[in-house]
């Protein structure tokens, strides 16, 4: 197994409470969530996750 470089690890560390909070701000009544804040919403986004995994 590779060595992950030093300067990469703290790129790796994921903070799920903070990255949940973004997703519940960004998320419309919908259900939708948008590219960006103001940005598109496809639907197809939230299908393709499902759909791949019974393929």
């Amino acid at each position: 197994m590779h060595q992950i470089p030093a300067k990469m690890q703290e790129f790796l560390v994921l903070n799920i409470a903070s990255v949940a909070g973004q997703i519940l701000k960004l998320q419309r009544p919908s259900g939708d969530i948008p590219w960006h804040i103001g940005g598109k919403t496809d639907p197809w986004d939230l299908v393709a996750p499902c759909v791949s995994d019974h393929q």
